[in-house]
């Protein structure tokens, strides 16, 4: 499916909403603890494919999202589709949920 149509399904838009729940939640529950943080924290990019290829590609949107606090190894992680970013942020969600 083009990356086009597929921001339009509502299957994508529920998950990106969850994803965007989930990391709220942790970056409240993290900010309660540790009132460090940098200004960017939690920003969401979405990468469309390209124009010229998406008609002939099973390409999907890409996710970015810069975080310090989450996900070790940079501040910016990158997936290939919302359902690998939506695992990692619910793992980054059970961990942090799980400090006290």
């Amino acid at each position: 499916m083009s990356g086009y149509r597929e921001f339009s399904t509502a299957e994508f838009q529920s998950k990106f909403a969850t994803l965007q729940q989930l990391l709220a939640k942790a970056y409240e529950h993290n900010l309660a603890r540790d009132e460090h943080c940098k200004s960017s924290e939690g920003a969401i990019r979405l990468n469309f494919p390209e124009f010229y290829w998406s008609h002939n590609s099973a390409k999907r949107i890409g996710v970015e999202i810069f975080s310090y606090c989450f996900g070790g190894g940079g501040r910016i992680h990158e997936f290939d589709n919302v359902d690998d970013a939506l695992d990692e942020v619910r793992d980054w969600h059970r961990d942090e949920m799980a400090q006290q």
